[in-house]
């Protein structure tokens, strides 16, 4: 409802989430209705844009949160990422050739994934974190 709105419109009263004012919901129809009143017509994309940017302002202490500690834990974490790089760099490549043909030596990284029950034959799509940071250290 605008301050300079000269009568009363029939809808659902309520107030505007964001900052308290008084409000009326009101049927598409009604939007010239509304203005002839002096009512401010605002769009319900907007109202539900604003609601949301203030409850993103008011709490966004408590959704934007780093993670509390890391998914996996690797003593080198540089190594881990050129582990799970290698292992993406080949499209339809087996993780063992995928490594192999970055650089790992074959024999080291069909050792490396028998000691930690990684099929050699798997994609790296199908690792978890946990998968390369076992073989991550296992390289190691």
């Amino acid at each position: 409802e605008s301050p300079a709105s000269t009568g009363k419109l029939p809808g659902i009263e309520t107030k505007e989430p964001a900052f308290g004012t008084s409000a009326v919901w009101i049927e598409p129809g009604q939007v010239g209705q509304a203005e002839a009143l002096g009512y401010t017509v605002v769009e319900p994309v907007s109202v539900l844009a604003t609601h949301l940017q203030e409850v993103v302002r008011n709490h966004a202490d408590e959704i934007l949160t780093p993670l509390p500690k890391p998914r996996v834990s690797v003593p080198d974490e540089a190594f881990f990422f050129k582990v799970v790089r290698s292992g993406f760099a080949h499209r339809r490549k087996a993780v063992l050739n995928s490594l192999r043909d970055e650089g790992f030596e074959g024999a080291r990284v069909a050792a490396a994934l028998k000691k930690t029950n990684l099929d050699p034959r798997r994609r790296a799509e199908t690792f978890t974190l946990s998968d390369f940071a076992d073989l991550t250290v296992a390289l190691q």
